[in-house]
């Protein structure tokens, strides 16, 4: 999962990130106060998928982090 402030979503501003939220279909994160954007990513063995497509239909870069939840976006495939 990835956050940021809703008036940086144009140029993919992210300024939150959390991983390892498990498989249970259920989480709970705090992303914020304040008018925020937030997509959710696939992760499986180490890669993460699509951070979904813009409105002119171009993939979304991954977020630039340097943290546990820094990993190679791996576009493409699917999560088996």
């Amino acid at each position: 999962m990835h956050a940021g402030p809703l008036d940086r979503v144009s140029t993919y501003g992210y300024d939150l990130s959390r991983c390892q939220l498990a498989t249970s279909g259920k989480a709970q994160v705090n992303v914020g106060p304040g008018s925020r954007f937030w997509i959710i990513t696939g992760r499986n063995e180490g890669v993460e998928g699509s951070a979904g497509k813009d409105s002119q239909g171009l993939e979304r870069p991954a977020p630039a982090t340097d943290d546990a939840c820094s990993v190679t976006q791996q576009l493409g495939g699917t999560c088996p």
